[in-house]
């Protein structure tokens, strides 16, 4: 169960939400997996897929927003693929159409997410 309370002190994490957040408690009370220590890492310009189906670095994946998954050839962002995810259990439906415990584990494996809960 994700906390209620966090304190108050300032330890930037990157949630695999693409949000920094100001401590690891406050990512796990917003429902959110680390994917990196520190602040989220400046995406503007590292623009992926597409009509020109532009790639990402080896250790990235191209980062979708909830339920577009490429379609349409629509841009995603290039974000680097997490090493490790907590254990927070909200899962969702990754757009490879599995499902996954959480968006960072979804996001570990390279996959965006394409809807919240469990694949139809």
């Amino acid at each position: 169960m994700p906390p209620t309370l966090c304190p108050q002190y300032l330890d930037p994490v990157c949630g695999c939400d693409g949000q920094t957040y100001d401590n690891e408690c406050r990512a796990y009370a917003a429902g959110q997996s680390i994917a990196v220590r520190g602040e989220c890492p400046d995406i503007v310009g590292r623009e992926c897929s597409g009509v020109q189906d532009l790639p990402c670095d080896e250790d990235e994946y191209c980062h979708f927003f909830y339920g577009i998954c490429g379609e349409a050839h629509q841009l995603g962002a290039c974000e680097v693929i997490p090493e490790t995810c907590n254990d927070v259990s909200n899962q969702v439906c990754g757009c490879d159409g599995r499902t996954y415990s959480n968006a960072c584990e979804a996001s570990a494996s390279g996959v965006s997410v394409a809807s919240e809960g469990e694949c139809p």
